[in-house]
């Protein structure tokens, strides 16, 4: 799985978003959301890229969401998501 790739790599990459020096980073994760979320690797990335403070941008498909039923099914997704990785959720 790629999320499991990036988790082996992730010191080296935290150590490049470092080099950066930049006030702001934004890492797309691999795939499917669900894939990095919900696999052990993904709150290890996440921790293993900065220990500065982070948060997780939870995009909604806007056509998907129209729909009141969908709309909630991404509400409770967004929930798990935020209790799997417990930082700020924009």
């Amino acid at each position: 799985m790629a999320a499991d790739l990036i988790a082996e790599e992730s010191q080296r990459l935290g150590s490049e978003i470092q080099d950066l020096k930049s006030d702001v980073v934004i890492v797309d994760t691999p795939g499917q959301m669900e894939l990095f979320a919900f696999r052990a690797s993904g709150p290890y990335i996440a921790n293993e890229l900065t220990k500065e403070p982070k948060a997780i941008i939870y995009l909604f498909d806007a056509v998907f969401s129209f729909n009141p039923l969908n709309y909630v099914s991404n509400m409770f997704l967004s929930a798990a998501v935020y209790n799997r990785f417990f930082v700020p959720q924009l």
